[in-house]
């Protein structure tokens, strides 16, 4: 550690001095990825960061469009994350619109507890408000969305006492006193602009232990004997502890496709039965569920006792305000009090699922394989429920790339009828928000942070809506990303909500399906990356068992004309299954 070098000025330029110890102060607190958009106001900060690189204390990525930088970065952050690297990751931007361009990177990383820090270069405050060129009041520009902010100005102290600032923002994005998320960091930069780079000097952030949160024993507030169900949504966390749970229990376990537990004794099609399931009377929340309107449905009840889990993030979801306990863990199985009705597994604690459960799973997998077992007519676009069970199913297989769904249909689609793995999947999806953009760029940035390669599997307006990020710099690494692409000629999230019912139909097509005018051969051929067409579910399993090898996109036509009438035919099948269950 250098404090008293760190608080020396660099030669007689202030600009450079205080660059330098912005970046070695995010350096000393831990910052191991910067990602770059081009800039001037922005270039002291890009220097200085130059020169750590090259000293070996950072990695720099270079992005030129600062909307995708912050999904890039987002990706990032969720890599380490997957590597149980408690890091934020910081994105640098210069001046104006630039900035704003950050926002919707950093609302998803706030819903999602991810650890960001938006660095943005600043026109002196002085500027403010006089309508001198790419100056506007980018502090606060991010409202409720970060976690803290700090606005540093073109002159002042430096080292230590700016480190601290910087200090004080990243404690605050990693959870410190609350749960992670993004943060703001504003620094105004006066002219001269290009000094000469240098090695930052580094100040290391000091160390704090977070004092344990888990408790021994069985939790008051949850009963454990009363009927319970586990929710498992979304989550970062270990799903060990939950499945453990569900088998010692047999407790129903729904968990949804982006959760660690969604394996082993998960129920895969409680989404057909859940409303019709009396004698619940007691609901175990564990992670962020946000896929489905029965789960929703279910966690507003006024009736039940609704005990909720801090996740991975120490977070918990209480969607209606119906949360009576929160748990700083699982339950440990082994804690479980009262008798347990065994049966078996290996020397594990095990408790048959309730008949009712096991019943209702079963005759909605008998209805659910009518339509998956449907062969399509050559030529004729694919179901898309088949499409992504098929890709579920060879991902639960093991040997697969880190796997990413777009926030919107596709993750849906699984969660509507894809089997249970026999093991975890490692999937994830931006459902924090559960907005579009940035899909691809979180792809190459999950890709870039874990050095794995990553499968994206994405309807084609999210596609579309982040081509940006399949540009990469010509000096900036290369990535193993696969795009799968569901060209379901638009939103076709909308056709199974009310807006693609009768009373719409006039406004539907140009206003909610969207469906847009583009060559994707040519896009890829463009942007750099191999394409295929898939025109068969034989043709799509023998491309997804090939290894994924720099950037490739594989298209599926699955514009499938009838398809709300096939969505009616399931219905009106899966009820006519489970009605005797529940006469």
């Amino acid at each position: 550690m250098h404090f008293g070098a760190a608080e020396e000025t660099y030669g007689n330029d202030p600009t450079a001095s205080r660059a330098r110890d912005v970046i070695g102060a995010l350096i000393g607190a831990g910052v191991c990825h910067l990602v770059i958009c081009p800039g001037s106001r922005n270039a002291p900060l890009t220097y200085a960061a130059a020169a750590a690189e090259r000293a070996g204390k950072l990695k720099l990525h270079v992005r030129v469009d600062e909307r995708t930088a912050g999904f890039f970065a987002l990706g990032i952050a969720r890599g380490l994350q997957l590597q149980a690297k408690q890091a934020p990751v910081a994105i640098c931007t210069t001046s104006g619109t630039a900035v704003s361009n950050l926002h919707p990177a950093l609302a998803e990383a706030d819903a999602n507890g991810i650890p960001l820090i938006a660095v943005s270069a600043d026109r002196p405050a002085r500027l403010r408000g006089t309508g001198a060129n790419q100056t506007t009041w980018q502090v606060g520009m991010f409202g409720q969305n970060v976690r803290a902010e700090a606005d540093l100005p073109a002159r002042g102290e430096g080292g230590r006492a700016l480190a601290r600032q910087i200090f004080r923002l990243v404690d605050a994005a990693l959870g410190e006193g609350g749960r992670p998320g993004p943060v703001h960091l504003n620094v105004c930069l006066d002219e001269p602009l290009a000094g000469k780079a240098a090695e930052p000097k580094i100040i290391a952030r000091p160390r704090r232990e977070r004092s344990g949160l888990g408790r021994r024993g069985w939790p008051k507030g949850l009963d454990p004997n009363a009927n319970t169900v586990i929710v498992a949504g979304d989550d970062m966390g270990s799903g060990e502890q939950i499945v453990a749970l569900s088998r010692a229990k047999g407790w129903p376990l729904l968990a949804e496709p982006t959760s660690p537990a969604c394996y082993g004794p998960a129920l895969a099609h409680y989404l057909y039965y859940l409303d019709k399931m009396p004698a619940i009377e007691q609901v175990l929340v564990c992670g962020h569920p946000t896929l489905s309107r029965p789960i929703t449905k279910l966690l507003s009840r006024t009736d039940l006792n609704i005990v909720a889990v801090t996740d991975s993030t120490g977070r918990y979801c209480d969607v209606a305000g119906t949360v009576a306990t929160v748990l700083e863990e699982v339950p440990k199985a082994e804690a479980a009090p009262g008798k347990t009705n065994l049966s078996g597994g290996e020397g594990e604690r095990q408790a048959p699922l309730p008949d009712k459960w096991r019943a209702a799973e079963a005759a909605a997998a008998k209805a659910l394989t009518s339509r998956l077992s449907q062969i399509p007519e050559a030529g004729e676009p694919l179901d898309p429920l088949q499409v992504a069970t098929t890709i579920w199913r060879i991902q639960g297989e093991g040997h697969a790339p880190l796997l990413l769904f777009g926030a919107s249909n596709t993750i849906r689609l699984v969660d509507r009828a894809g089997t249970t793995p026999a093991t975890p999947v490692q999937a994830l999806a931006n459902r924090g928000l559960a907005g579009i953009d940035g899909t691809l760029s979180c792809a190459r940035g999950l890709a870039s942070g874990t050095g794995q390669p990553v499968r994206a599997v994405v309807g084609d307006l999210t596609f579309l809506h982040d081509l940006g990020g399949l540009l990469n710099g010509r000096y900036e690494e290369q990535v193993d990303l696969q795009i799968v692409v569901l060209n379901d000629a638009g939103g076709s999230i909308f056709a199974g909500l009310e807006h693609g019912g009768q009373l719409h139909r006039q406004d539907f097509a140009r206003f909610f399906a969207t469906p847009q005018d583009f060559a994707l051969p040519a896009l890829a051929r463009g942007l750099g990356a191999t394409y295929q067409v898939i025109p068969t579910l034989e043709s799509l399993e023998r491309a997804l068992a090939m290894p994924v090898r720099g950037v490739s996109i594989l298209e599926i036509d699955t514009a499938v004309p009838n398809l709300r009438q096939l969505d009616q035919a399931l219905s009106e099948k899966m009820e006519a299954a489970l009605a005797p269950l529940f006469s």
